[in-house]
């Protein structure tokens, strides 16, 4: 990534995206890009954002986490 101006991310010969190496490391463009480009391993979890009166929360299955 440090000698590149470009770089080009494919998954089964389909482009994923087409960037340069800080924007790709930055602001991936979906979830392929993020495992692939990220310099550790990362652990992904579905969630959903909650308001709740002047709060918001983070739900997690059956839990809630503070975001404020």
């Amino acid at each position: 990534m440090t000698m590149g101006n470009r770089i080009v991310v494919m998954k089964n010969g389909i482009l994923q995206q087409v960037d340069s190496p800080s924007n790709i490391y930055n602001h991936p463009t979906n979830m392929f890009v993020t495992r692939f480009i990220g310099s550790t391993a990362m652990n992904f979890f579905v969630g959903q954002k909650v308001k709740w009166g002047e709060k918001a929360y983070l739900r997690l299955v059956q839990e809630l986490i503070n975001l404020n």
